[in-house]
């Protein structure tokens, strides 16, 4: 990661050095802008004019071309899909089923992908000409799942309420053993909101958030609108924080410290203080907030406010750190967070300060993916993306000499 001084460095623009090292605007104290959320305590003095310049400069760094917000599913399919210059963003796959949720690739080299139908299909590339075959049906009969992670030859699911452990034991593609190793949590009490997606930890834990059991009020279930943990054969669960209201996925940078997406309530109709959604550096035993505080907590707060606001409604979702060789040097460590509510992958740069908090930026890297809702990286760095919207795993590579 970059050091702060090198973030501040990375910019010739005086009023994004003063916005990196001061603080956050004091006239949008929500931070509805989705830019950069320094520590609180700074001497903010930035107005919202400032602000506007600083997310015009942001959009230039970020290089991006004629690229723009869409609105989730319904814009997004109805316009081509976009990425920034230097990279090429084309279908890889198109899956049988719709509303495709998480993906990842398997010690195969395979790429598994679940649908919210029950599924879980695979997809490769037997003649190397850089589609997808034939997705294969590897295993349904799951309820809604929207959770993966290999572990060596063992796959872990997260559906409704539960964590499966399936094992290929002879090596011959089908599913010769399935485990329960976690059941009980909750899911489906508000609507989409359950356990969540699924991360292996520097410590060999598994970790995943599960959402609220409302919209916003006071929880009444055990391990809701938490980021949990447990090992690998179920033992041992554990809450790491609390007060978020549905983290979608987690994942750990290369120091080993954890992030994970948020979604704000959307019961609230839009208007210029909502606040924004979140991407959160997650401290072990701290809270969020949820369901008193959104985006940046009142001054005195024992809640962690957001390293970064994401736009407003773009429900985040899945999200990765990007460690391969195939893009471009400055690309090593960045996030790529999938939001779905406006079909984006914003690509997240992070700073860490003297005390171990994070500054970060953030702009669009691609656009218009309809129904996006989870990122992955190929075995030869490519980014792939699952689609929702239209069945379709996109593939982003990096074309430029």
């Amino acid at each position: 990661d970059l050091t702060t001084s090198d973030f501040v460095a990375s910019s010739t623009d005086p009023e994004l050095v003063d916005f990196i090292s001061m603080g956050r605007s004091t006239d949008d104290p929500a931070n509805t802008t989705g830019v950069a959320m320094p520590p609180r305590g700074g001497n903010a003095a930035l107005s919202n004019a400032d602000l506007q310049s600083i997310v015009a400069h942001l959009r230039t760094l970020g290089q991006m071309d004629q690229i723009s917000a869409g609105e989730g599913g319904t814009e997004a399919e109805n316009e081509a899909e976009e990425v920034v210059t230097g990279f090429t963003i084309e279908p890889y796959a198109v899956l049988p089923d719709k509303y495709l949720t998480s993906l990842e690739f398997g010690p195969d080299g395979m790429l598994y992908v679940l649908s919210y139908d029950g599924a879980i299909w695979r997809v490769g590339d037997k003649d190397s000409d850089g589609n997808g075959d034939e997705a294969q049906l590897y295993k349904d009969g799951f309820i809604k799942p929207v959770g993966i992670a290999w572990r060596d030859e063992e796959l872990f699911i997260a559906s409704e309420g539960v964590i499966t452990v399936l094992r290929d034991l002879n090596a011959d593609g089908t599913v010769d053993e399935e485990e329960v190793i976690v059941s009980g949590l909750p899911a489906g009490i508000q609507p989409v909101h359950a356990n969540n997606d699924l991360t292996f930890g520097p410590d060999g834990r598994l970790y995943f958030g599960v959402g609220s059991t409302a919209d916003a009020a006071p929880e009444t279930y055990e391990f809701a609108a938490s980021i949990l943990s447990v090992n690998a054969d179920g033992s041992d669960l554990r809450v790491v924080a609390t007060g978020v209201r549905n983290s979608y996925e987690v994942d750990f940078n290369e120091t080993g410290d954890m992030f994970a997406t948020d979604n704000t309530p959307d019961s609230e109709p839009i208007v210029s203080t909502s606040p924004p959604e979140e991407f959160n550096q997650i401290i072990e035993g701290g809270d969020y907030g949820y369901p008193y505080e959104f985006g940046q907590p009142a001054i005195g707060s024992d809640s962690i406010g957001p390293v970064l606001g994401l736009p407003v409604r773009s429900a985040p979702a899945g999200m990765l750190f990007y460690y391969a060789d195939q893009f471009p040097p400055e690309y090593l460590g960045n996030a790529f967070v999938a939001l779905w509510g406006i079909g984006q992958v914003y690509r997240v740069q992070l700073a860490k300060t003297a005390d171990g908090s994070y500054v970060a930026r953030g702009t669009p890297f691609a656009s218009n993916i309809p129904g996006i809702v989870d990122v992955a990286v190929g075995p030869k760095g490519s980014l792939y993306l699952s689609a929702s919207g239209n069945s379709t795993v996109y593939r982003i590579s990096y074309s430029a000499p």
